[in-house]
């Protein structure tokens, strides 16, 4: 995952979102699936550029991720992805987002 994906990730965990938010602390489990908390948006032109996906206008376009399934087969869209992490804890975390598919 480049630096700039992961910028865009951290940017959308604090605008709001319709799905669940994930709660992790420092005490908290190594490893958290997020694959039920995640949401996404269908960029069919491919055209819209991260002021774009974060202005409140994109943000009501996010629909939840159909259980268990990200194949969105073949496509030239571009599929923008957010999901809602808070931390629970006092201290502050390092994160790391693994996607587990790689050809998302």
């Amino acid at each position: 995952m480049s630096i700039g994906m992961l910028v865009l990730l951290l940017k959308c965990l604090g605008s709001p979102a319709m799905a669940a938010t994930v709660e992790v602390s420092a005490g908290g489990p190594g490893r958290v699936p997020l694959s039920s908390e995640v949401e996404v948006l269908e960029d069919r032109t491919a055209g819209l550029s991260v002021q774009d996906v974060l202005a409140a206008s994109t943000s009501s376009a996010f629909e939840p991720l159909a259980p268990r399934s990200a194949s969105f087969g073949f496509t030239r869209s571009a599929w923008w992805q957010r999901v809602r992490v808070r931390n629970a804890g006092d201290a502050s975390l390092r994160l790391l987002l693994r996607m587990d598919y790689p050809l998302l």
